[in-house]
């Protein structure tokens, strides 16, 4: 999403009312907007929440743009909003609805986007990955800015459903409720099984699923994953997924054979410009310092735990610049002795 987004109220992170849809028949029939005009039944509330989502951008995003967004053809973005849709309109309304649903989050997600060559490489391996329909497997030590690249990719395809999974929700029902928070739900009967409902509410519709933190995931819920993303004539949803994750997700995978096998774009990270890293950081957190503290961070960055680290530095670092007698060199090498590391950092 190139443009700048100043969304309205609506859109706010501090409130977000859901849409009202009322659903019409399946059966076409004309609508009031255009007299006499057949046309596929379509939700006008959410018409309107896309159309004033468009508007909301400075400038108003283009068809194109809007496409991309919603992993759809301009084409059919602009008979849907004219109130001609061609297409599957129950299926595009569902995409609407997650879209303008996590608008909020984005626009907070960009702001603070830190983009790396390895988000970078996170975000082309996620492209690649919807392209091939595959389950890909994307794995680099913690620090190197994954959680970024999930962000970068986020950011600029919002139809993608995108979870970070915790030690609490890494099992099968907790990856599969994870899935449901990033969805409009309001149309799951009562007494739905999550599992069953997800897999109706996505089955063909090619939407990428990245998991971040995969390699929290039970064995149960990499089968389950497995399973939930097999071809549509096999039970399951067809849909692409990028797990995301530490080395040891590999490990994980690579004892069953037969996920293993499955395993399509295989995508390992590593750290790459050190230096030019630990300045971009330096300017963003603390630019008065850059200058005097570049090689210093350079070397964090290039230790375990890597950008990650730097930042805890950094971040410590104005706690010590009372004792330090002002000079930041010193207050971030104190800052050091507080952060876990297995090197010394000398001057």
């Amino acid at each position: 999403m190139s443009a700048t987004a100043t969304l309205p109220p609506q859109f706010a992170p501090e409130a977000t009312p859901p849409l009202k849809l009322v659903r019409s028949s399946a059966t076409a029939a004309p609508f009031a907007g255009h007299p006499g005009v057949k046309v596929k039944p379509f939700t006008e509330a959410t018409r309107a929440a896309l159309a004033t989502y468009r508007d909301a951008h400075t400038p108003p995003l283009s068809l194109t743009q809007l496409g991309r967004e919603l992993g759809i053809n301009s084409s059919h973005v602009s008979k849907y909003l004219a109130g001609k849709p061609e297409c599957d309109v129950v299926r595009l309304e569902a995409v609407i609805e997650d879209v303008l649903r996590s608008a909020a989050l984005r626009r907070v997600e960009r702001e603070s986007l830190f983009e790396t060559p390895v988000a970078k490489s996170i975000h082309s391996a996620c492209e690649l990955i919807q392209k091939t329909n595959d389950v890909g497997l994307i794995h680099g030590p913690a620090g190197l800015g994954k959680t970024e690249g999930v962000k970068l990719y986020r950011a600029n395809n919002p139809s993608a459903l995108v979870i970070t999974l915790t030690r609490w929700s890494c099992d099968a029902s907790g990856l599969a409720s994870a899935l449901c928070a990033q969805m409009e739900v309001r149309g799951m009967a009562a007494g739905t099984r999550r599992a069953d409902w997800l897999v109706e509410r996505l089955r063909g519709s090619n939407r990428l699923i990245v998991i971040d933190n995969a390699h929290r995931m039970t064995r149960s819920a990499l089968a389950w994953i497995f399973d939930f993303s097999d071809p549509v004539e096999a039970g399951g949803t067809g849909c692409p997924v990028a797990l995301v994750g530490n080395p040891e997700l590999l490990e994980k995978i690579a004892a069953k054979d037969q996920q293993f096998s499955r395993v399509g774009v295989l995508r390992p990270l590593k750290l790459t410009g050190a230096r030019a890293l630990a300045d971009a950081m330096l300017q963003r957190l603390c630019p008065a310092h850059a200058g005097a503290l570049l090689d210093l961070a350079e070397r964090v960055v290039t230790e375990r735990g890597h950008l990650r680290a730097l930042k805890k530095h950094l971040l410590l670092m104005p706690e010590f610049l009372g004792a330090a007698g002002g000079d930041p060199r010193k207050a971030f090498l104190m800052a050091h002795t507080q952060v876990v590391s297995n090197y010394k950092l000398e001057d």
